[in-house]
């Protein structure tokens, strides 16, 4: 029986940049004919069946999100469930049989073929490139193939015209040069937040990689004054710099967890805050909201009515940086149930090559920066709208005091897309 070969997974939230210098890579252009990736003029429209297709990526990411931070409670996390999903897909183009069955099934698509999922992502891409000039979105993709290693033209054209993927031809026998321009692409994509994703080459042949990157500034003007004041975390209470504003937000209670939406920019993208209430825990929240029934309300929160009119509330938020790094994402996707693709001796990614390979190992890093100007994240949001409050009686105030852990989101809502997921516990 022929020895299957390792297939290395890298998913970074990062900022996308410039590519690297024509001399550090060769494309492979004679692959690449007549199926570049365009990105549109207009935003793309979503049809019925793809934001459908939305609330199963939101599903695979409270799952994966939650198996990676379980017995971690007292630890602030972040996850980008696109990139993941995004790197996973690119895979699935490349996989048949059995493999594409569970690959497919984990990403929440069992009815959809590969090239449909393939599809949908690259109308979600489309959609967040172009959905708001205010916002700076990026998503790159790129494959690192051992030189002699056949890649079948067809997965190579496939990567092109669905995820715009880069193909560098590259020497797995010289680690340190192999291991520099790959870092090296990552630093540049994410624009200096993930300065070394790798700590040692990978092995031979394929190295597969997806950066995020997302900076944008509040749709709403916070306070410029800074509230000094504890936060109340799991570990122990510490100071922290809180920034606020009373005004109307989209805000609403589901199973005594407070939400509220923070726009980005035009409005498209929110950040969706979650605030158990006192006593209960931010894994709660994340099971609560994860449901099939917290999935729908999330869906609709600050979209269709669910607060939609918004309501005068005095928000406190504090500033935060939080930076994430798992090295164990294909332990936790097996124990989802996708156990085939990362077995050497079963799996089948016939579709990018004629020679065996399997997902030997993924990896994710993560990191996101929360202040009163916006927010910058690299790998991975909700809703929000803000309005200062009109002449006359003032309303009841409601109270948003985020003193205490919290989860939070950052969406883009028309597509209900989550590109970071969080949790703040100190």
């Amino acid at each position: 029986m022929k020895k299957r070969l390792p297939l290395f997974l890298i998913a970074i939230a990062a900022v996308v940049a410039c590519s690297p210098s024509s001399a550090d890579k060769t494309e492979v252009k004679e692959q690449q004919e007549s199926l570049e990736f365009s990105v549109p003029d207009t935003p793309p429209q979503m049809t019925k069946s793809q934001i459908s297709m939305s609330d199963a990526v939101l599903g695979f990411g409270f799952d994966t999100f939650s198996k990676l931070i379980a017995g971690k409670s007292g630890e602030n996390a972040l996850f980008s469930p696109l990139s993941l999903s995004l790197s996973l897909s690119l895979c699935d183009l490349g996989a048949a049989g059995e493999t594409e069955k569970q690959l497919s099934a984990l990403l929440g698509f069992s009815d959809y073929s590969s090239k449909e999922i393939a599809s949908y992502y690259k109308t979600v891409v489309g959609r967040l490139l172009t959905i708001d000039n205010k916002v700076k979105f990026g998503s790159a993709n790129g494959m690192w193939i051992d030189n002699g290693f056949p890649v079948l033209k067809s997965f190579t054209n496939d990567a092109v015209q669905y995820f715009n993927a880069q193909a560098f031809n590259a020497d797995f026998s010289n680690g340190e040069s192999l291991l520099k321009a790959i870092n090296d692409w990552c630093k540049e994509k994410t624009e200096g937040l993930v300065p070394e994703m790798l700590k040692e080459a990978p092995f031979p042949p394929l190295v597969i990689a997806n950066a995020l990157y997302y900076k944008a500034e509040w749709g709403v003007e916070f306070d410029k004054e800074f509230k000094e004041m504890p936060f109340h975390g799991v570990s122990a209470d510490a100071k922290a710099s809180f920034f606020g504003k009373k005004a109307l937000f989209i805000y609403n209670d589901f199973n005594n967890i407070q939400l509220l939406s923070i726009p980005y920019g035009n409005g498209s993208y929110d950040l969706v805050v979650a605030l158990p209430a006192s006593g209960s825990t931010t894994a709660d929240a994340l099971k609560a909201l994860g449901s099939t029934e917290g999935r729908e309300f999330l869906a609709e929160f600050g979209i269709s009515g669910n607060g939609l009119n918004g309501e005068l509330v005095e928000v406190l938020l504090p500033k935060f940086e939080i930076k994430s790094r798992y090295e164990d994402v294909a332990d936790v996707l097996q124990a989802l149930g996708a156990t085939t693709p990362f077995s050497a001796k079963d799996a089948d990614f016939s579709n990018i090559s004629e020679k065996r390979v399997y997902i030997d190992r993924i990896i994710q890093e993560a990191v996101v920066n929360v202040d009163e100007k916006g927010t910058e994240a690299a790998a991975v949001t909700l809703n929000l709208m803000a309005y200062s409050a009109g002449p006359g009686s003032e309303p009841p105030v409601k109270q948003f005091i985020a003193d205490r852990p919290f989860v939070f989101f950052i969406r883009e809502k028309g597509s209900n897309a989550i590109l970071f997921m969080g949790v703040k516990n100190n």
